[in-house]
């Protein structure tokens, strides 16, 4: 999968859930920020919602939910960061110019199978 954004989108659980399946499922990700110190710092929030997904509920994914999960889960979300790590699972890029459009491409890796999708002004993407 790889996905274009001006900033990370996976900042709430129903994305950061579907991502984390992908992952799961050995779906690799390669993002492309864009290249400035808000993107940046979002970074590792974007992270957080990732390796908490699996062990919140929509109901409770506030801070203080999520600062429980990690103290209740600690050794799940290492293995799951090491799992991430070592089979290369996400990588993450900041170019220095902001993508000219909004993408995402699933099965990139596939000549025959790979989509393009381009976002939307209303925030949804098509084909």
């Amino acid at each position: 999968m790889v996905v274009a954004p001006v900033q990370p989108s996976e900042l709430g659980y129903e994305a950061a859930k579907q991502v984390r399946q992908n992952l799961d499922d050995n779906v690799r990700y390669i993002y492309f920020f864009e290249g400035h110190t808000d993107a940046a710092d979002k970074v590792p929030q974007l992270l957080q919602w990732l390796l908490l997904a699996d062990f919140l509920e929509k109901k409770n994914s506030i801070f203080k939910a999520r600062n429980e999960v990690v103290v209740t889960h600690r050794d799940q979300i290492m293995k799951a960061l090491t799992d991430i790590c070592v089979h290369d699972k996400l990588n993450i890029f900041f170019p220095k110019e902001s993508p000219e459009l909004e993408y995402c491409i699933h099965n990139a890796a596939s000549d025959r199978l790979a989509k393009l999708y381009l976002e939307r002004r209303d925030g949804f993407f098509q084909e």
